[in-house]
């Protein structure tokens, strides 16, 4: 057996996979913790707003399930966390942020959803959206490139509902892109939403 500092090879690797279990549950037990308590909150009060917590948690807990994206145009760091607000009895909104791991480049997606008419109003029923788009499993989205910046970013959005669940991607920081590659990486999005 070859020994390396009067350890052999086999204790460390038993080492090694001891530690990674007990650091493995003790993230588990940290992610049931903030579900728990996240569930907890989300009950007890009517307006509130969530600190970040990871999707699938949100998922686990939320009287609605929803689809998030399986494709990104970039890399994307890991574990995106949502961002969820409760408004009165039982309207529930959330926002996920897909940051990019490229260091430099400052678009990114954000998708919301909500249970109930949230973006619709303001978009779809104004008419502020430049295009119809057909999504492939029927439901028509509505495509709107920036022409005016909100908060100071420019953005392209695409908004949907599915199952009595409305979706929002967000493209921010597109002004130097091509309208079509930014509609065309939203719809493909949308297409792939698992």
């Amino acid at each position: 057996m070859l020994r390396k500092g009067g350890y052999t090879l086999k204790k460390r690797m038993i080492c090694f996979v001891f530690s990674s279990m007990v650091l493995s549950a003790c993230s588990f037990q940290q992610t049931m913790v903030e579900e728990k308590k996240f569930a907890a909150d989300l009950e007890a009060s009517e307006d509130m707003m969530s600190d970040p917590i990871p999707v699938q948690a949100v998922k686990n807990v939320l009287p609605f399930s929803f689809y998030t994206p399986s494709f990104l145009p970039y890399a994307s760091t890991d574990n995106p966390k949502a961002v969820v607000r409760k408004m009165g009895d039982k309207r529930i909104v959330l926002d996920i942020k897909y940051e990019r791991q490229e260091k430099g480049m400052r678009d990114y997606i954000e998708l919301t959803v909500a249970n109930f008419s949230y973006n619709f109003p303001f978009i779809v029923e104004q008419n502020r959206f430049q295009e119809k788009v057909k999504l492939a499993n029927g439901i028509t989205a509505y495509f709107k490139n920036s022409d005016e910046k909100m908060d100071g970013e420019d953005m392209a959005t695409l908004t949907w509902k599915e199952k009595s669940v409305e979706y929002q991607l967000l493209y921010r920081n597109v002004r130097d892109q091509n309208s079509e590659d930014v509609k065309r990486n939203l719809v493909y999005i949308a297409n792939k939403m698992q």
